[in-house]
């Protein structure tokens, strides 16, 4: 546990992001099963547009709001630790679909951690809008891909 400001938390979140849109995207270069390449196309695209809506988020939010400090929250090694699911070009498309929605999991917890560590309504009120948006996301790619995998 560590003290963090609200800005390097959303910078954490958003390398995570950026992260996973490489990871993916290498992934669906490499695999010669057309359903598993659809989903990791799929996926990093979709971790390149929650990249840009954080780069949104702190480009917009008031710079006192960014600069909120945090204690006991964890440190960027959970979303490592988190991260360290290993994929393959080969792996299984419904241990893809479980991948993505464990990453996703991790920012939900991530998102809940800075709530629960925030003194300020007004950061509090910032981390839950993330962590439902991630819940959104979460529940939107789950559909899509399904619907992938379905084709």
């Amino acid at each position: 546990m560590t003290t963090l400001r609200a800005r390097d938390v959303l910078d954490q979140a958003h390398a995570f992001h950026a992260q996973l849109a490489g990871y993916f995207a290498g992934l669906s270069d490499s695999t010669g099963n057309e359903r598993v390449r659809l989903l990791y196309s799929y996926l990093s695209q979709h971790e390149k547009q929650l990249a840009q809506v954080l780069n949104r988020y702190r480009s917009d939010a008031p710079p006192r709001l960014m600069d909120a400090w945090l204690q006991n929250v964890p440190d960027d090694r959970a979303l490592h630790t988190c991260a360290v699911l290993n994929l393959t070009p080969d792996t299984d498309p419904d241990e893809v679909i479980t991948a993505s929605l464990t990453y996703d999991d991790c920012l939900i917890a991530l998102y809940q951690a800075m709530q629960d560590a925030s003194q300020h309504p007004e950061v509090r009120e910032f981390f839950e809008h993330l962590q439902e948006l991630e819940q959104n996301e979460k529940h939107r790619t789950s559909i899509n891909m399904q619907s992938l995998y379905d084709w």
